[in-house]
């Protein structure tokens, strides 16, 4: 029973007063709760809106990189202090918004709670990544503007000079900036590698793309063009250089590249081009006193003969090759040169892409970037009616090198990316005696080094003794099967495989004279020199393998040369396969690595290699690929 009010106990009455007095701290609670969270939520829309600022500052800064790079980039016959400064306003703005203007990404409060977020973290971290990437990049590309407002400002009353004098003289007087834009590349390359190959949210994946496709184009190609910056002052500038220029065939080759069929001499004089003569090989006689030639050239093509300046290029390592051209040309000119440069006709397509189609004086023959390897080679072997023979090629190098030395300012970035083209592949080959200059160009793997093994290689090594453009017609194949063991040791199985198709053609057929298209090759095997041949055998045209002895077996290089030579008719095929093992696994770290580097012969052409590796544990690696360039490929146990 409820007692009526008034009533009841004097304990009672407090009570009761004290429960309708809590009911006003109650609305002050909710009041103050409701603020808080409002207040709360206003902070939240604060910080949201701050990070989407942030986010479109580091898309914003994205665009300003891109239309920086448009304007450096459009047409750069027209490059003038007005388009670099505008550049150089869009990069600094790009600098602000991926740093000042976006730092709440990674520094903001949200930013550090967000990182113990399953998600949210991720996309932090890559948001991160991306801004160092932009940050890093940017200060790069301003380094390269910098450079730019050198070569466009001429200076009061300058006297005219040709784009490569400018270039050789900002790079000769800004050699300490070109050091500093290596430094930011590095930085830029280390920071791209960072930059997640996930999507991230919102307005940022649009600057990750962009970051991730600009920034490998504009890292791969900016690395060789700061090297040649690096390098011009000692090639070509102050003082007078000369070099050698050797115009060299792929269709018979060497194995240091290929037939040397022209020379050319050019000299610099300041940054100036001096001088440029181009001579028949042929023209150069051998010494009076006949240098000692090789034995295998000797045996299987020489018979005595006197050794010539055109197979001169006899060692697989390009710097002691041209040691002996040097001693050729300097015992007939009296002569000393600064160093030497191979180019052969796939080199010359990739300029001529550029540069157009050579047409040179006198002679109606066209040479464009389709056809230069095929159409020189009929053309000096009058293999067609109306074909000039040699004397076409010293004067087609001379016009082909003019036009690339005089090349308008406009197409100097497209040229150095058709040169390194060539280089990595190499069918542009370098060797300097100025030591800077010649470790520039090994450093770029521009060299033609036979360097030794830290592991297992493969260098398979042709010279045509033919007397013929045999390699336009022979296939190959090279292929390796590995077997590795737990303690470190390998076996390995190498196979090369060539087949001489029957030739039809007439103009082709003129190619192959006096040899019944008969293919003949010394071929030298480069391998680790610390392992142990086992066998070697032969099979023609899929017979029973025969064993076969190696012509000789040398240690050059700190590699093991294997020498072998053989003669394949028209119509046939024979697989040589070699056996050998040695310690060329990684047992140092675990799991047990394997590697292999397939080396490149210079000059040579683009031939399919393929490898096959088992691990201990059972598991196996395959890889193929075109031998363009040189090739590395590793397997873990």
């Amino acid at each position: 029973m409820i007692a009526p009010a008034g009533s009841g106990s004097a304990a009672e009455t407090p009570l009761l007063v004290r429960v309708r007095r809590r009911k006003p701290e109650r609305r002050r609670w909710r009041r103050w709760a409701l603020g808080a969270g409002t207040l709360l939520l206003v902070v939240l829309g604060i910080e949201a809106w701050r990070y989407a600022s942030a986010a479109f500052a580091v898309r914003d800064g994205r665009e300003q990189v891109v239309e920086a790079q448009q304007l450096l980039q459009t047409d750069l016959s027209h490059l003038d202090a007005a388009r670099v400064a505008a550049a150089d306003r869009d990069l600094q703005q790009a600098l602000l918004d991926f740093g000042s203007r976006s730092h709440v990404l990674s520094d903001g409060w949200l930013a550090q709670l967000g990182t113990h977020l399953p998600w949210l973290s991720d996309q932090l971290n890559g948001t991160t990544a991306l801004r160092v990437a932009g940050t890093t990049g940017t200060r790069f590309a301003l380094d390269v503007v910098q450079l730019a407002q050198q070569v466009v400002s001429t200076g009061t009353g300058a006297a005219p000079v040709s784009p490569l004098q400018r270039i050789v003289a900002v790079a000769d007087q800004r050699q300490a900036a070109i050091g500093t834009a290596v430094s930011d590349l590095a930085a830029f390359r280390h920071a791209l590698n960072a930059v997640p190959h996930t999507p991230l949210a919102g307005p940022l994946e649009s600057a990750r793309q962009t970051v991730l496709r600009d920034g490998a184009q504009l890292s791969g190609g900016a690395g060789p063009a700061l090297a040649v910056l690096q390098a011009l002052p000692s090639a070509i500038g102050p003082g007078t250089h000369t070099y050698l220029l050797l115009l060299e065939n792929p269709g018979e080759e060497r194995p240091s590249g290929g037939y040397i069929g022209a020379v050319g001499v050019v000299t610099f004089t300041d940054g100036r081009l001096a001088g440029l003569q181009f001579n028949d090989s042929a023209a150069y006689t051998p010494p009076e006193v006949a240098i000692p030639i090789p034995q295998p050239l000797d045996t299987y093509l020489f018979h005595s003969s006197p050794w010539e300046l055109q197979d001169a290029n006899w060692s697989p390592d390009f710097p002691t090759a041209m040691a002996d051209v040097e001693r050729f040309y300097t015992a007939d000119t009296g002569k000393t040169v600064d160093g030497d440069i191979s180019v052969d006709p796939i080199a010359m397509e990739y300029v001529l892409q550029l540069i157009g189609p050579v047409h040179v004086p006198s002679f109606t023959q066209t040479i464009t970037s389709q056809n230069a390897l095929q159409e020189l080679n009929y053309i000096t072997n009058y293999a067609r009616p109306g074909d000039p023979g040699k004397a076409f090629l010293a004067p087609f190098g001379q016009v082909v090198t003019q036009d690339v030395l005089q090349a308008p300012t406009s197409q100097l970035p497209s040229l150095v990316s058709a040169l390194q083209r060539a280089a990595t592949q190499k069918h542009l080959v370098a060797f300097f005696h100025q030591q800077r200059l010649e470790n520039l160009v090994t450093g770029a793997g521009f060299g033609g080094v036979v360097s030794p093994a830290t592991s297992d290689s493969v260098m398979v090594d042709d010279a045509n003794l033919s007397g013929t453009k045999g390699d336009l017609f022979v296939q190959r194949h090279f292929s390796l099967q590995v077997q590795v063991s737990p303690d470190g040791s390998v076996r390995d199985q190498l196979t090369l495989t060539y087949t001489n198709p029957v030739v039809t053609d007439p103009a082709d057929k003129a190619l192959l004279p006096n040899s019944g298209g008969a293919y003949r090759d010394y071929v030298r095997l480069l391998i680790p020199e610390t392992v142990q041949m086992q066998t070697i055998t032969t099979s023609v045209n899929g017979g029973a393998a025969q064993p076969m002895a190696p012509d000789a077996v040398t240690y050059q290089f700190e590699q093991q040369v294997v020498g072998l030579w053989f003669v394949l008719p028209q119509g046939s095929s024979e697989r040589i396969t070699l056996t050998y093992t040695g310690p060329l696994a990684d047992v140092s770290v675990s799991p047990e690595r394997y590697q292999l580097t397939w080396v490149k012969q210079v000059n040579a052409l683009d031939w399919p290699v393929s490898a096959s590796v088992r691990m201990p544990d059972g598991r196996v690696s395959h890889w193929s690929s075109q031998l363009a360039t040189d090739q590395t490929w590793s397997a873990s146990n």
